[in-house]
C-alpha cells in the first residue's frame, strides 16, 4: 500500500528537525555556561493550503519575518513573529515586549516550555510528546554508537 502523505511528512519533520531541535536545546541549556534556550514552533499555514496536510513546512515563517505576502488578516502574527526575534537580538530574552498577556518561558528539559506562534499564540510543552518517543525511546536505543542520539534511523 502507500505511505499516507501526512505520515511521510511527520517522519521526516521529526528525523530532519524536530528530533535534533529538541537534542540541541536540551545539550545547550543543560550545558555549563547556562545557556538561555527558548524555543518555539511557527504553526501557521497560510492559503493556499492542502487540505490534507498539517502543520507548517520548514522556513515557512520567513514570509512573515520580511512580510513577503502578507495578508492583512496575518499582521498580527507577522508583528508577533518579528518583535520577540528583534527583542531576543537586542537583549538575549524575546519576552519582552511581546505583545501577549503571557512570557515566553526559557525552555528547560524538566518542562520543555516552547511558544506556539500561530494567530492564537500560546506557550505549550513537550512539543510533539508522542511523537518524539518514538525517537527518544525506540530509534535511539537501536542504535549501536553510544554518541548516536537516533539520527542515523536508517541503521535499525
Amino acid at each position: 500500500g502507500s505511505v499516507p502523505l501526512q505520515g511521510f511528512l511527520d517522519f521526516a519533520t521529526d528525523s530532519l528537525f524536530v528530533f535534533p531541535t529538541l537534542e540541541f536545546a536540551r545539550a545547550l541549556s543543560q550545558g555549563p555556561n547556562g545557556t538561555n534556550v527558548y524555543l518555539y514552533l511557527f504553526d501557521h499555514m497560510p492559503e493556499p493550503q492542502q487540505p490534507e496536510i498539517t502543520g507548517t513546512g520548514h522556513g515557512m515563517e520567513v514570509i512573515y519575518e520580511f512580510d513577503f505576502l502578507v495578508k492583512d488578516s496575518e499582521d498580527g502574527l507577522k508583528d508577533l513573529f518579528r518583535t520577540p526575534l528583534t527583542q531576543f537580538a537586542k537583549t538575549g530574552n524575546p519576552t519582552n515586549p511581546l505583545r501577549l498577556n503571557q512570557t515566553w518561558p526559557l525552555y528547560e528539559p524538566r518542562n520543555e516550555y516552547f511558544l506556539r506562534l500561530s494567530l492564537t499564540p500560546n506557550v505549550s510543552q513537550h512539543l510533539y510528546e508522542k511523537r518524539v518517543v518514538l525517537w527518544t525511546e525506540f530509534v535511539s536505543k537501536k542504535s549501536d554508537s553510544p554518541c548516536d542520539s537516533g539520527r542515523d534511523w536508517w541503521r535499525f
